[in-house]
């Protein structure tokens, strides 16, 4: 597994982007940075290969690396931020295409682009979550989060005209809570089977595509819910699936312990202000062959 991640040097609220926000209550920069290199450490101790982008001064939310793009079948497809997003964050795009370009022959089968319809939001990696199908054989299912103002419902055709899928493929779930402005702060696949989501965060068609995936689908409490439980991270090992978290109720670890999951918690709260956690501060990048 590997993964690009970003230090929170210049974290802080100086842009309210989403309903975690509050200037009166910035991160405390210094904490942010432990509980980062807290991330850090129980990756390297799992075997992830970390590689870092250098912080942006005036970028507040470039540790979120999740939101930075989207990997899938070798395609990195940069995020095109929206509404008030895109006056705080859109910096970010240019430096992260800077930063592949840079490093270009550590990902020689990978193509990096900008999202095609420049005037249509598009959150990368914060509003897909890909889940496997009932037959191995076939490519995952790509879940896409629209309606708090961040994606564009009509990304999702876009997704699938650049990757040439089928349209039952990519299917687009509607979020109608404030606090769950992304789909990775809600829905988390975890190895091959499972998935945790939060139903308080769907409106009722999402949750019955949800439902109808045939995944083992737990919903979580609105308390493990707002500890950002499903924004964990999934590793895939030789024994257990590890599962990176913030903090999880005890009633929801013996259902993950059943499952054969061993769930490894990290502090995160700093970042929890700025509506983020494990999985935000992760971009997945293509495997070494």
């Amino acid at each position: 597994m590997r993964v690009l991640m970003c230090p929170p040097q210049f974290i802080q609220i100086a842009y309210e982007i989403n309903d975690h926000m509050d200037k009166r209550n910035p991160p405390q920069k210094q904490l942010a940075l432990k509980q980062w290199q807290g991330v850090v450490a129980k990756y390297a101790q799992l075997g992830i290969e970390m590689n870092f982008i250098e912080p942006d001064i005036i970028s507040q939310d470039m540790c979120f690396t999740a939101n930075a793009a989207w990997l899938y079948n070798n395609k990195m497809i940069l995020s095109n931020y929206g509404g008030d997003a895109r006056i705080a964050r859109q910096k970010e795009v240019g430096l992260y295409k800077k930063w592949f370009e840079k490093y270009q022959a550590e990902f020689p089968e990978m193509e990096v682009m900008f999202f095609p319809e420049h005037n249509m939001p598009f959150d990368g990696q914060g509003d897909v979550v890909t889940v496997p199908t009932n037959n191995l054989k076939e490519q995952p299912i790509i879940l896409m989060g629209y309606g708090s103002g961040r994606t564009d419902r009509r990304a999702a055709e876009v997704l699938r005209k650049v990757h040439n899928l089928p349209k039952w493929r990519v299917v687009p779930l509607k979020l109608t809570n404030g606090l769950f402005y992304h789909l990775d702060t809600c829905c988390v696949a975890i190895g091959e089977n499972v998935m945790l989501y939060y139903a308080g965060a769907f409106d009722n068609r999402a949750l019955r595509a949800i439902h109808s995936l045939g995944m083992d689908t737990i919903p979580v409490s609105e308390k493990d819910a707002h500890n950002f439980v499903c924004n964990g991270v999934s590793v895939p090992t030789s024994g257990a699936t590890r599962f990176i978290v913030h903090k999880m109720s005890a009633k929801l670890r013996v259902k993950l312990i059943k499952r054969n999951i061993e769930v490894i918690e990290t502090n995160t709260s700093e970042f929890l202000k700025n509506g983020g956690s494990v999985r935000c501060l992760t971009l997945i990048l293509p495997e070494r062959k």
